[in-house]
């Protein structure tokens, strides 16, 4: 059940309660929902209004050990929170950066639910020829209702159809974020 459903679910329990005069007008049911007879409360608006959206997360990661310092950058989009979250993660430091997209940014996402070609999705895409050596693969992390898939993509591979929306829908989402550049590491001096 999904959390809107539930806080409308709640919120109408709360209605009947007070119409069989369980409780009276300025109490609140257990979570909170105010009993006022006559009004609509913003949980109500926000459950009649959410339109039933099957829940669609895909996550991309690159991770570097080759830099001065290794790190890791993680960029999750989520149909359910119609969000897009860029975590940079430094060793000593972490840097997390979010931003809403809007309904067109997150469609290509969406399609994925209804699509059974991810399933068919091969685990790892390999480079054939004049492979990058200085490019860390991309592990792309498609959860649908349906299935889940992780699929690692190496630089220089050609994905299927598929996959590459969905890699260039995330390098379009990830226009929104930033969480900058790892910090070279300091210096180290010799003391004698």
């Amino acid at each position: 059940m999904t959390p809107s459903r539930r806080r409308f679910l709640v919120a109408a329990a709360g209605s009947l309660a007070l119409g069989a005069g369980c409780l009276e007008s300025g109490q609140s049911t257990a979570d909170g929902t105010p009993t006022d007879t006559g009004r609509q409360t913003p949980t109500d608006r926000q459950a009649e209004s959410t339109p039933t959206d099957p829940a669609v997360t895909v996550t991309r990661t690159r991770t570097s050990t080759w830099s001065p310092r290794s790190w890791e950058r993680t960029l999750t989009v989520s149909t359910a929170e119609g969000r897009v979250t860029e975590t940079l993660d430094c060793g000593e430091t972490t840097a997390i950066d979010s931003a809403s997209l809007s309904d067109s940014e997150l469609e290509p996402f969406r399609e994925l639910a209804g699509d059974d070609a991810v399933g068919a999705l091969e685990p790892t895409y390999s480079c054939a020829d004049s492979c990058p050596t200085d490019v860390p693969p991309t592990t792309v992390t498609i959860s649908t209702p349906a299935d889940d898939r992780t699929v690692t993509v190496d630089a220089g591979a050609e994905p299927p159809a598929l996959l590459a929306r969905v890699m260039a829908a995330l390098e379009a989402a990830s226009e929104q974020v930033s969480t900058g550049a790892c910090a070279p590491p300091e210096p180290t001096t010799e003391t004698g």
